[in-house]
């Protein structure tokens, strides 16, 4: 079982690291508190098709987007939501995103 998700997180990592090199730098925030606004972006590239959003988040929870649409553009998903998560234990105490 831990090696299937593994394989999923080798598998998006690639997805979500190419969305993030396309959408270019970063605005600045500068020194305002305000977060930017959420943005989903299409991956269609081959026939599994996708959105990533720029707060770790892949597939669209409204369904409105491809959400793992498989083949591309049938409006079949195989997933609702997926989140990235990140964890670590620190002195022995975990911190996870």
């Amino acid at each position: 079982m831990r090696s299937k998700y593994l394989t999923v997180v080798v598998l998006l990592l690639p997805l979500l690291l190419n969305a993030k090199a396309k959408s270019g730098a970063a605005p600045s925030m500068g020194s305002s508190k305000q977060r930017p606004p959420k943005e989903y972006k299409l991956m269609n590239v081959g026939r599994l098709w996708t959105v990533v959003s720029n707060f770790g988040e892949y597939g669209d929870p409204n369904s409105q987007l491809p959400t793992f649409d498989w083949p591309g553009g049938t409006g079949v998903y195989y997933l609702w939501e997926g989140r990235l998560w990140i964890g670590a234990m620190v002195q022995g105490t975990p911190l996870v995103s």
